[in-house]
């Protein structure tokens, strides 16, 4: 749930931040990818790196200069950090700064809390704009695989399902962009979006149109088919950043193509990651779980269940989803909702083809970005463990 309530946030962006000097603790990957985000978004007040590296305090990182800590408790108190490091080694920073006297939430942030409770406000505040961290468009429901725990849904969608049309897909990313200013990550998805055969169309349009918009295009794709010349040629083109989840610890099988994968991006050039995937997913419990407020695709509660409240606050996933004028705030719920026959989560979608570009309107997308909707929960959140789902550990990719 919300510490916080909407103005609270605007009033520490507009009284603590905007004209701030801001640090990200942490020269390293992690650190550079939220620097190049700030520059991206053209925030003007980073001022360096904070970092117990000698060695980086020497040299510096990434042509910025890095301080130690007691040489930025020096600073005046308008400075702020953002905590950017690895989950094993942010407990032991934070403890550093609250032991020099930082207070958390307001000398010192986490990248997390910064990029979802932060930043979106941030850009409200200082450029009248919408900020989005992650979106998506789901060109197909299909996949190659069909996993137990698929967080989608899609070992439960048939062989000829069909696919999200060409028209609708770019009408899908015109709605988007007509109304969110920046994303720092937008990616085509599936099911397994290479099984889309108008992919390549689909990478060139929103590219040519809205890459400037964008802080990287994305294709996320499992590493069952390799892409041809064309789609290939559309990549490069694009500047897509292909995210590949490894599954090869639970299909050995799966091994000699993500080689050949990774051989054919090489030659093309084309930025890609693969996913270290361990032997350990997270279930969402989508097959499983049922808190019992719906019946037959109806809320049977008079009151509002404070227990989905709970599980939606407690959750804030990052994944937003466009699928025409609907914007959904979580797309394993949208996706699952649909994929697995449930009944509920029609209605849970920001129309934005009812928004223009008044600063009311950019407010409204800022507000859905953070978590902030007006029912407090998702439909789905009633069959889904949430953040409570790291408790819950399956294996990777285990077939149906």
């Amino acid at each position: 749930m919300n510490l916080l309530n909407f103005d609270e946030v605007t009033d520490i962006v507009n009284n603590r931040l905007i004209g701030s000097k801001l640090y990200i603790f942490g020269a390293g990957k992690m650190g550079n990818q939220l620097r190049e985000t700030m520059a991206f978004l053209k925030l003007d007040n980073f001022e360096g790196f904070v970092d117990n590296s000698a060695e980086k305090q020497m040299t510096g990182w990434k042509g910025h200069e890095v301080i130690s800590l007691e040489e930025y408790l020096k600073n005046d108190s308008s400075s702020i950090i953002i905590i950017c490091c690895s989950r094993k080694n942010r407990s032991a920073i934070e403890e550093q700064l609250l032991s020099s006297g930082l207070k958390n939430n307001i000398d010192f942030f986490t990248d997390t809390f910064f990029r979802t409770n932060i930043l979106p406000a941030y850009v409200l505040c200082k450029y009248k704009k919408a900020y989005m961290s992650i979106a998506q468009i789901c060109v197909t429901e299909r996949c190659t695989l069909h996993c137990k725990k698929c967080a989608h849904g899609c070992g439960h969608v048939a062989a000829d399902s069909i696919d999200m049309s060409l028209p609708n897909v770019k009408r899908s990313a015109d709605e988007f962009f007509r109304n969110i200013d920046y994303v720092e990550y937008f990616h085509l998805i599936g099911g397994e979006p290479l099984l889309y055969r108008e992919l390549a169309e689909a990478v060139d349009y929103i590219g040519e149109k809205y890459g400037h918009q964008m802080y990287r295009l994305c294709v996320t794709t499992n590493g069952t088919i390799l892409p041809n010349e064309e789609l290939l040629n559309a990549l490069k083109r694009q500047n897509v950043l292909c995210y590949i989840s490894n599954y090869k610890k639970t299909i050995p099988a799966l091994s000699d193509r993500y080689d050949a994968l990774e051989r054919i991006l090489k030659e093309h050039q084309i930025d890609y990651i693969i996913d270290d995937y361990e032997q350990e997913w997270t279930d969402y419990g989508f097959d499983s779980l049922d808190r019992g407020f719906f019946k037959d695709g109806e809320l049977i509660s008079e009151e509002p269940p404070e227990e989905l409240i709970r599980v939606f606050g407690q959750c804030k996933t990052p994944c937003r989803e466009i699928r025409g004028n609907k914007l959904f705030y979580c797309v394993q719920a949208r996706a699952c909702a649909e994929n697995m026959g449930f009944q509920v989560g029609k209605e849970d979608f920001l129309d934005i083809s009812t928004l223009d570009d008044s600063y009311d309107s950019k407010r409204k997308l800022t507000m859905f970005e953070m978590g902030y909707i007006e029912k407090g929960y998702l439909d789905m959140c009633n069959y889904c463990y949430g953040a409570e789902r790291e408790q819950h550990p399956v294996r990777v990719a285990e077939q149906l």
